[in-house]
């Protein structure tokens, strides 16, 4: 009997101990989910269009229309909006065009306009000339034209560069004229 209740005794004392220890190591150790990070690129797309046509008259106090237009996509992030307007030498001698409101002149560079334009979540689009026309001078003569040896041109570019750290519209087209305009 004795030996009996030894044997219960240290069975019960040994369930004691792993209680024990498992109880400890439970209280000891501790298990954290992981954390996950995704990273996207920033985004900034655009489009320039134009439903107008590419040729156009020369009628002595006509106003043309002409549309091009300037659109930030959905999705994009915070931008500095460019465009660049580009005439033949002797465009000014023969036809008016100005840019539509909301477009500010980038000082010290011809041509180049800018606007600051926030992340949008449905497609922003901007005019690019007042009125969407270009007007032909009225003091325009036949003589005149008679001596145009080639035809005006305009030419339109668009840029954007993402805002986020760039300050400035003229760091932003620093940025630019070092990729290549």
């Amino acid at each position: 009997m004795i030996k009996k209740k030894l044997i219960i005794t240290v069975a019960l004392t040994v369930c004691l101990l792993v209680a024990c220890t498992g109880a400890t190591l439970a209280l000891l150790t501790a298990v954290a989910g992981p954390v996950e990070n995704t990273f996207t690129v920033g985004n900034v797309q655009l489009t320039l269009t134009e439903t107008t046509g590419e040729s156009y008259q020369l009628i002595p106090g006509h106003t043309v229309e002409k549309d091009p237009r300037v659109a930030v996509l959905a999705g994009s992030e915070s931008c500095w909006l460019f465009v660049k307007i580009t005439k033949s030498s002797d465009f000014d001698d023969y036809l008016i065009c100005e840019t539509a409101q909301g477009w500010t002149h980038l000082g010290g560079y011809e041509g180049v306009y800018y606007r600051s334009v926030e992340a949008t979540p449905v497609d922003l689009e901007y005019d690019v000339l007042k009125n969407n026309s270009i007007t032909v001078k009225d003091t325009l003569t036949a003589e005149k034209m008679s001596n145009l040896v080639a035809s005006p041109t305009l030419s339109i570019r668009a840029f954007a560069v993402q805002s986020h750290s760039v300050e400035t519209a003229l760091d932003a087209w620093k940025l630019i004229a070092e990729v290549g305009e």
